[in-house]
């Protein structure tokens, strides 16, 4: 004898319609969306990322499509900022941000990094790159320092209006500015940001140490943005010579202090003698005694 299948009764013992099947269509929905996002982005011109780009930036000369795409002339607070490249990651706009992949060039200097966009502010990884300095004079690199950079930085983030967090090195070999020692070279030199660099206030705090030259330094810098200024302390001597020959007496400068001077809006540091006498007199000396060397062989 077959089973009875029970029927649910209500409570004035009427029988109550089947439940109607759960359909599972709504699994489908994140799917059509994507698509929809890819044939957009793909469609879109490059142009459109400009509504994504923050007060500060602007990009003209656009080529490509949403999705991977180029803008010829970019500008950071009105000065010239090279420029840009980007491939986009469709599936991040589902959550309302920009992932994207760039590419970023000034004449011989460029960088690539990933960077993850949204409106309350930005997430760069794997920034890395470099080149001369003198390429990024016209962005407001002071003091026509020359040089070359070499960038690596894990992680850098920021609220557009402020550096919030940063951890990386910066690398400068070859240094040299026209007002130093003649423009000498001054060796090179390393700037670390550790994971705890940039504090609650906007305060940087970076490691400086040279990888060998005519200077020896380790040094603290602090920087104040908000303020417009900051401060270097450490240790500043000249390097004893290895030649032999021209023995030479390495002066243990005093400690390399921080001297801020303002200029317009700007703040520049110069070492005292604390600062710029003592720095430029032990550059000058180094480079003296490289010539007398050389005379003398």
């Amino acid at each position: 004898m077959p089973a009875s299948r029970s029927t649910k009764r209500s409570t004035d013992g009427r029988d109550l319609p089947p439940p109607a099947r759960a359909r599972s269509y709504w699994i489908l929905i994140p799917i059509v969306v994507l698509v929809v996002l890819v044939v957009l982005v793909t469609a879109l011109p490059a142009s459109a990322l400009k509504s994504f780009l923050p007060p500060t930036v602007s990009a003209d000369d656009f080529s490509g499509s949403l999705w991977h795409g180029a803008a010829g002339k970019v500008r950071v607070a009105g000065r010239d900022a090279g420029a840009l490249e980007w491939r986009l990651k469709p599936e991040a706009l589902v959550h309302g941000t920009l992932d994207l992949d760039l590419h970023w060039a000034h004449q011989g200097f460029g960088l690539d990094a990933h960077a993850a966009i949204e409106r309350g502010g930005a997430t760069l990884t794997n920034v890395r790159g470099g080149g001369p300095f003198e390429d990024l004079h016209d962005m407001g690199l002071p003091g026509a320092w020359r040089g070359i950079a070499d960038i690596d930085f894990p992680s850098i983030t920021t609220d557009y209006a402020r550096l919030l967090s940063a951890q990386g090195k910066l690398k400068v070999s070859n240094a040299a500015a026209p007002q130093l020692a003649d423009g000498a070279e001054l060796g090179s030199y390393v700037l670390e940001l550790g994971a705890a660099a940039i504090d609650a206030n906007g305060t940087i705090t970076a490691q400086v140490h040279d990888t060998g030259g005519p200077l020896r330094l380790e040094a603290t810098v602090v920087l104040m943005p908000a303020q417009h200024s900051g401060t270097m302390s450490g240790t500043l001597k000249e390097r004893a010579s290895p030649h032999p020959r021209s023995p030479r007496r390495s002066p243990d400068l005093p400690n390399c202090a921080a001297a801020t001077r303002k200029v317009g809006s700007r703040s520049i540091w110069s070492s005292v003698s604390s600062g710029a006498a003592g720095l430029h007199r032990a550059a000058a000396q180094a480079d003296h005694s490289r010539h007398a060397r050389m005379s003398g062989k």
